[in-house]
This record gives structure tokens, sequence and C-alpha cells, in this order.
């Protein structure tokens, strides 16, 4: 503190200790209270900092180490996760070209009880068989997807030709969103006529849409007809 302050602060308390004339005075006057307020404002947000991390600190302290924390909400299923493939035929014809390709018609339903529709759109897969010998369809990319809605059944069309093996036991339709639906043939289900068994068999997405028929109530809109060719596939 310099001689001034000191002889300012000796006034000010027992006023009797005269002020020398210095031209500045004010000017020191006032620069010593700023000094004063910042030193005071430094002080104050330091002691705030203190008490902010012994806060933190105890908060920590008071926490069970046996409760784990919360888990993260679960993921909820794919919405095709809930379809099922009710049943699968092939169209009969009175064609007398016996190796022509048959119609294939697969119905998928929705349960009513569920609150999400699902989409059938580029990207989904059907499989007729496994291994080597299955036949594949993908719905192309041209293809407007079509929601099948709580309650609402939709009819898949393909055509299906060169079947050289034993009856199918397994179809399956892979959705987009990581769902799928089987069904398991009787194992007398007709079958496209064996053309050539050194090709493999083919099968090709036509048409999906859904129908007016309902397994129950349904709680949302779904999108009218829609239909697309594919390029035909092979396993």
């Amino acid at each position: 503190m310099s001689d001034v302050e000191e002889q300012l602060r000796a006034f000010v308390r027992g006023g009797g200790v005269p002020v020398p004339h210095v031209p500045d005075m004010v000017t020191r006057v006032e620069g010593a209270f700023r000094r004063h307020r910042r030193r005071r404002a430094a002080g104050l947000a330091a002691a705030a900092c203190a008490v902010a991390g012994l806060g933190a600190a105890g908060t920590l302290l008071l926490q069970d180490p046996d409760v784990a924390p919360d888990p993260a909400a679960p993921t909820p299923p794919p919405a095709c996760a809930a379809a099922t493939l009710t049943s699968m035929a092939i169209t009969t014809v009175d064609d007398p070209d016996t190796t022509a390709p048959r119609f294939l018609t697969l119905l998928i339903d929705l349960p009513a009880t569920g609150d999400r529709a699902c989409t059938l759109g580029p990207g989904a897969r059907i499989d007729i068989g496994t291994g080597p010998d299955a036949a594949t369809a993908v719905v192309p990319d041209g293809f407007a997807p079509v929601a099948v809605g709580p309650g609402q059944r939709a009819l898949v069309n393909a055509t299906w030709s060169n079947w050289c093996h034993p009856a199918p036991t397994s179809v399956r339709v892979s959705f987009a969103d990581g769902g799928r639906a089987d069904l398991a043939p009787d194992g007398a289900t007709e079958t496209p006529a064996c053309t050539d068994a050194g090709a493999p068999s083919q099968l090709t997405f036509r048409t999906a849409q859904v129908t007016g028929a309902e397994t129950g109530p349904s709680s949302g809109p779904s999108s009218g007809p829609s239909s697309g060719p594919s390029t035909p596939s092979a396993s």
C-alpha cells in the first residue's frame, strides 16, 4: 500500500491526519478503488468454484455404488417382424404349354394389435427353398412401396419357372427393415415344370397390393395398389 493510501485511511479513521496536496489525488484514489473491486470479484469467483466442486464431489459420494444406472431404452423390433406369411398358391391356368411360367401368390398378414405399418418395398426378398437350389426374387428399386397397416393383409405376386427339385418346404419373405415372415408348405405344393435341369429356377417379383379384406380392426391407412416389374434373379 502506498504512503498516500495510508494517509487517506488514517485521515478517514481519525480525522487528524492532514491530506497532502497531490495534483492527481482523485485519479489515484479512483485507481485504488478499482483495484480493490477487482480483487474482491476474483475472490468471490474462486469461492464459488470451490463450493461447486465440493457439491459435485458430495453428489458422487452420495450415490449408491450398488445401484446400476438406468439402462438405455431398448430398441423396438422392426415393424415387419410382426408380419406373418399365411399362404402360398400357384395359379392354375388352362395353358397347353406346361413349360410356361406359373403365377405365384403369397398372402401376408399384419396383426391388428400393433401400431406400426409394415412397408413392403425395394430391397425386400422372396426365397423359395434353401441353399443353392433356392429360387430368389428381390423387389427392385423402381417399385413404389406398399404400406400394410395393422389388421391388414397384402398380396404379393411373382412368376416362377423351371423348378427341378422336390416340392419346397420353406418360403421366406425378408423385409428391408430386418423383419421376416416364414411359411412351411406341406410338401404337396404345386410347382412349375422342370424345363432345364442344368439351369437355376427363375423367380420374378411382379406386384404387391393391400387387399380389401382385413384381419381385424385397422389402426391406420395403407397405400393403394402398387406394382412394378423386377429383374429375374436366381441363386
